[in-house]
């Protein structure tokens, strides 16, 4: 997603927040200003996206924390708009309640908009702009996400003659997880998988360590977890060993953050589904200069999975090929 980490500290600070930036815009050094409207702000996930915003554009950055609010995304949005202290817009859109007013207003004030992560449209799997107002799509596709997941599951699952599985999900409403756990339902039908159980985490390892564990009890004979993110995967497979179910419960992450590589190198985690931030937000800085410059902006989108190479789940198999960026 940012999809990838809540933290209730950073969180707390609400409205917008500044990041750190390489080097002043808009006052003689010629870079773009760009406000980041981000979905949530996280302390390692966030820090990546503006790095790599800022390197693709050489502008500086700010970030607006929502905190998964679609209402108060919109109001960020028409505030950054009205202020007229940006050149462009990067927005991770909660959903196109907030996304379809904000790409119809940057348009109309002629500032070029970004998509980041979540489609802004009907179709929640296509990379292509599908309003006025996108110059530029960077999407995590959900049935890129779901496919991968599942694979995983059954890679997970091998061996065992009945296999019941819990899926994490960020919130309702992210299309995301949605179609993750639509997915893995319908591939599971008529199989020995079963999907037991499904719980929000909002990418806030506190929700997993007391959610999951509950669950975990319900439900004793789960052979398999799937996370919203490594640092929630950490949190439940802390409980999961708690429980006295390691190695039994295979966690799956998800971020291919540097934690979770470390942790699927030891053992700790099973899997992590591999996603390269930095690359993403740099290749939409890129592209913020383009739209600026009224330059041609070929592809108009792409898939954020499988960029630089790297696509699906890594397992101790392949693990130490990858390079986190997180």
């Amino acid at each position: 997603m940012n999809r990838f980490i809540t933290m209730a500290a950073v969180i707390a600070l609400g409205l917008p927040l500044a990041a750190c930036g390489s080097k002043s815009a808009g006052s003689g050094s010629g870079g773009l200003r760009i406000a980041f409207l981000a979905a949530g702000v996280d302390a390692t996930y966030t820090p990546a996206q503006v790095s790599g915003l800022e390197k693709g554009s050489g502008g500086k950055v700010t970030t607006f924390n929502p905190q998964y609010d679609p209402a108060t995304q919109l109001s960020q949005c028409q505030d950054a708009i009205s202020q007229r202290r940006y050149d462009a817009i990067v927005i991770t859109a909660l959903n196109n309640s907030s996304a379809l007013p904000c790409a119809k207003a940057a348009v109309a004030a002629k500032i070029p908009l970004i998509a980041d992560g979540t489609a802004i449209g009907k179709d929640t799997n296509s990379i292509q702009p599908q309003v006025d107002g996108v110059d530029f799509s960077m999407i995590w596709v959900p049935q890129t996400f779901a496919t991968d997941t599942w694979a995983i599951i059954q890679s997970a699952c091998t061996g065992k003659p009945a296999c019941q599985v819990i899926m994490e999900r960020s919130y309702l409403g992210d299309p995301l997880f949605d179609a993750d756990v639509d997915y893995v339902k319908q591939q599971a039908a008529g199989t020995t998988i079963k999907l037991v159980a499904t719980y929000e985490s909002h990418y806030d390892p506190s929700e997993t360590t007391s959610k999951l564990q509950n669950l975990l009890v319900a439900n004793p004979n789960v052979n398999v977890v799937t996370f919203a993110n490594d640092p929630t995967a950490l949190a439940g497979a802390a409980v999961i060993g708690k429980l006295g179910r390691t190695g039994k419960v295979m966690s799956v992450g998800s971020g291919g953050t540097k934690t979770g590589v470390a942790a699927v190198s030891d053992g700790k985690l099973y899997a992590t589904i591999a996603n390269l931030p930095f690359t993403a937000s740099k290749i939409e800085g890129e592209m913020v200069v383009k739209a600026k410059n009224g330059e041609k902006i070929d592809p108009l989108g792409m898939d954020a999975f499988g960029l630089g190479g790297v696509s699906g789940a890594l397992t101790k198999d392949d693990v130490g090929t990858f390079a986190p960026e997180w």
